[in-house]
């Protein structure tokens, strides 16, 4: 996802953009994430077009700053991953890497639908 020089929205969204996208990840699988403008009009038109383009599996997860939102899309074989292996993996990113990998399992936790579920499914 790019933007024009003044960042005031984007720039490659277009249904043959998201096509594209698709079309460059590897057989069996794969994802996209691309970063979003979550409070701009455009928002609703990415989201939808790539649910076209990814049959509807595709997450945005919450908001974090200048209203940006990551949204992922999946290609390939179904996912179903227990909250408990993503939770043991953030653990380890934050400590290896530093980064606040518990609030992202949150964050897709709270996409998917909330903190009740045991997996992950997509």
């Amino acid at each position: 996802m790019s933007t024009d020089a003044t960042a005031r929205g984007p720039v490659l969204d277009s249904v043959a953009f998201y096509r594209a996208c698709r079309a460059c990840l590897t057989a069996p699988a794969g994802v996209v994430t691309v970063n979003l403008f979550g409070d701009h009009p455009s928002f609703v038109r990415n989201m939808k077009r790539l649910n076209e383009d990814f049959d509807g599996r595709v997450i945005a997860l919450p908001e974090v700053h200048d209203g940006n939102r990551i949204a992922s899309a999946f290609a390939g074989p179904a996912l179903d991953v227990l909250y408990a292996q993503l939770e043991q993996r953030a653990k380890l990113i934050e400590k290896e890497l530093k980064l606040p990998a518990r609030q992202w399992v949150k964050g897709l936790s709270i996409s998917a639908g909330g903190d009740n579920a045991a997996s992950f499914s997509i």
